[in-house]
């Protein structure tokens, strides 16, 4: 129950963070954030609450060994399409997409740069280790030069 209930509260937590809304069954018109990405995020904290550091563990070397190739666009098409067959592998793929931002970068700063990792990880682009490790590097730079701004103001 509490996986359910973090899962659900990060929805809220996003849709706040990028300013989206959404409501059931009106095609993501209004969300601002890819499912991709945002079913990661939820997945990820949910497995955070109940401390099942085993199945974000399997999801990221699960990852690790994908060997379908897959775009991100396309993991977000079988997310939103509720009754896909393939509905667990893509969470699957997204949870161990996340899990592999998160050494690197905490979940609220993922959160907090959600306009950039989108940026850097379009819809079009292959969903693999190397893509995220390149994306990780540019969001790195991307947050130490927003430092720097800030530090400067």
């Amino acid at each position: 129950m509490r996986r359910i209930v973090a899962h659900e509260l990060a929805h809220l937590w996003i849709l706040e963070a990028t300013s989206s809304q959404k409501t059931l069954g009106d095609g993501n018109r209004d969300l601002r954030v890819s499912s991709w990405l945002n079913e990661g995020i939820y997945e990820s904290v949910g497995l955070a609450a109940i401390e099942d550091t085993a199945k974000a563990v399997a999801c990221r070397e699960w990852f690790h060994g994908l060997r379908e190739p897959v775009r991100f666009g396309e993991l977000s098409e079988i997310l939103d399409g509720l009754d896909s067959d393939r509905r667990s592998w893509a969470f699957d793929v997204v949870v161990g997409c996340v899990q592999e931002l998160t050494p690197s970068f905490d979940l609220r700063r993922i959160a907090g740069s959600i306009g950039t990792v989108e940026r850097l990880l379009r819809p079009d682009a292959i969903c693999s280790v190397d893509t995220i490790h390149r994306a990780c590097r540019a969001l790195a730079g991307h947050l130490s030069s927003e430092g720097s701004s800030a530090e400067a103001d």
